[in-house]
This record gives C-alpha cells, sequence and structure tokens, in this order.
C-alpha cells in the first residue's frame, strides 16, 4: 500500500468538493422540480449539437460511451440515489428499452453520487436491463450543465442532441414516447440490426 502524495490528497478533496457542490445546487434546485417552461438555456445548448459523454459501468467496470453506441439512438439520463423521480423515470425507461432496443434504440443511465457504494445500492435496487453507469468524477454532468434530478438527453444515431428533458413527469413521458416512436419506426425494426 503507498502513501497518498499531496497532489492525490488534494485531487481527492477537489473531487469531494465538487461533489458536495453539485449535490447542493442540485438539491437546492429541486430534484424533478424543473418542467419543460423551466429549463436552463445551458442544458438546451446542446440541442442540435454532438455531445460525447463516457461513464463506467459500476458492475462491469468498462466504460461506455456515446461515441461508441454511434448508430443507435441513445437515451442519456443523469440520476442520483437521493433523487426519487429518478426511481420512476429509470422504471419508463427500461419500458421504452423494452420496446425500441431492437429498432436500434439504448439506455445510458449515468448515477452522480460521489460516493461509490450510494451508486451501487441505488442501482442494485432498480429493476432494469441497461447498465447502470457511474460519473465517478462528475466530468460528464458538469459537461452537460445539469440543472435538476434525473435530466436525459435524447441522441440520435450521429451523435447528435435532439432533445434535453429536465425533471420527470408526465409531459416528459409524452414527448419522450413520441420522439421515439417519430425516430424508430416500427418498419425500421429491421434496419437497426
Amino acid at each position: 500500500m503507498h502513501n497518498p502524495t499531496p497532489t492525490d490528497q488534494a485531487r481527492t478533496t477537489l473531487t469531494r468538493l465538487v461533489g458536495v457542490a453539485l449535490f447542493v445546487v442540485i438539491t437546492l434546485l429541486g430534484c424533478g422540480a424543473a418542467t419543460p417552461s423551466a429549463r436552463t438555456a445551458e442544458n438546451q445548448a446542446w440541442v442540435g449539437k454532438p455531445l460525447d459523454l463516457a461513464a463506467r459501468d459500476l458492475e462491469s467496470g468498462d466504460v461506455v460511451s456515446t461515441q461508441g453506441l454511434r448508430g443507435r439512438v441513445v437515451l442519456v439520463d443523469f440520476w442520483a440515489s437521493w433523487c426519487a423521480p429518478c426511481r420512476e423515470s429509470l422504471r419508463f425507461y427500461e419500458t421504452l428499452r423494452a420496446r425500441y432496443e431492437e429498432r436500434g434504440f439504448t439506455v445510458m443511465a449515468i448515477g452522480i453520487d460521489t460516493e461509490r457504494a450510494l451508486a451501487e445500492r441505488f442501482a442494485a435496487r432498480q429493476n432494469v436491463s441497461f447498465p447502470m453507469l457511474w460519473d465517478r468524477d462528475q466530468q460528464a454532468v458538469a459537461k452537460v450543465d445539469v440543472d435538476a434530478m434525473p435530466t436525459s438527453l435524447l441522441i440520435d444515431r450521429d451523435g447528435t442532441v435532439l432533445s434535453v428533458h429536465s425533471g420527470f413527469d408526465e409531459s416528459t413521458r409524452s414527448q419522450l414516447a413520441a420522439e421515439l416512436a417519430r425516430l424508430l419506426p416500427a418498419e425500421a425494426a429491421g434496419a437497426a440490426q
């Protein structure tokens, strides 16, 4: 076992501070409280632009990235263990995955908890078949400028953001269902494989 250097200690402290700051900001803004009309300009600025994000699979440790999923329609979802609406959104995303996976759809569910154990415990309680990922260093969540939990981004086959959904409510369900029905019609099922 090696003793941490001052640089290692500073990096660990900085990572913890960033995580705590993100937690406080998101908590103050309200978990899932943002409605479509309350979305910020910062994360909506991604619409129409390419976005490359990566996070580690909590189970396997493998890195999963939007770039590696090019050719598929990807729903990137940011979740946290303390976010009650995240449980509901993940269940809904599982129904979308079951309906559209054969047509070229997948989900990247990225946890933002700073403590791995919290993320693992939350992930283990979700009944989903897509990988539960972890943004250990808070790089993905900072890049997107997430303003509410959960926040999801729908990305097309070329890696371009089509829409951003802050929070989760009935309108989010309807909008995502309509967007996917338009993007992945039933007749496209054979072409996506």
